[in-house]
């Protein structure tokens, strides 16, 4: 995959975790391209990307497009990013950087090998613990017990989106601290599947249909 996004606050091992990328893939620092945000990251500076994008790299060797708190990025630059973050340029590295999963939309995270490292929850831990709660119940239910917890959780789409916020800070943590039952990559794709369904629920998609999508496509394991 030729498309990053670390997740982390720490920038340290965001550096470090770039050191890397560069050395793997022999990365001269005359291809390397930063994109740091003031204030947000709008259609202009997607556009300025392109214009990057659309340029060999120096040399004819390998390039990489660092794009840092790519979570100030706009839905619209969220989208305009889309077809380069699916299909770069060969010999083009993307990198992304976010301090918090929960500003991207889906369709980001899921066309990027996530890095995970320290990240600042700011949310207090009895949320994230009702989170695991949470998911608990999901993965031990049955088909018919998971369509009650939909319908317990659906009653309102501020109390859904607040469900899947707790899901996220649990799955979040786990991302850098898993569990024995639960992996990285087991938490990574989780995410996707509740943001998405937190995308589609901020738009006012039927809130039970969607919360019955989500739980139904969990997978069947235990967590400690």
């Amino acid at each position: 995959m030729q498309t990053y996004l670390i997740h982390s606050s720490d920038e340290v091992l965001i550096d470090r975790e770039v050191d890397q990328i560069i050395k793997k893939h022999h990365i001269s620092f005359v291809n390397f391209h930063t994109i740091l945000p003031e204030k947000s990251i709008g259609i202009e500076e997607v556009r300025k990307i392109e214009e990057i994008l659309s340029l060999k790299p120096f040399g004819g060797g390998k390039r990489i497009l660092l794009v840092k708190r790519v979570d100030k990025a706009t839905f619209e630059a969220q989208n305009a990013m889309l077809k380069f973050l699916e299909e770069p340029p060969i010999d083009t590295y993307v990198i992304l950087t976010t301090t918090n999963l929960n500003s991207l939309l889906p369709t980001v995270v899921s066309r990027c090998q996530i890095i995970t490292g320290n990240v600042a929850v700011k949310s207090d831990e009895s949320q994230m613990k009702k989170g695991g709660e949470i998911l608990t119940k999901i993965f031990f239910a049955s088909v018919g017990e998971r369509l009650l917890l939909s319908q317990n959780y659906s009653q309102t789409k501020e109390e859904a989106i607040t469900v899947l916020e707790q899901l996220l800070l649990f799955l979040q943590q786990n991302l850098y601290l898993p569990s024995a039952n639960l992996t990285s990559i087991d938490s990574c794709e989780l995410i996707k599947k509740i943001l998405s369904a937190k995308y589609y629920l901020e738009r006012n998609v039927n809130v039970k249909t969607t919360l019955d999508i989500l739980f139904l496509g969990f997978p069947k394991c235990k967590i400690k």
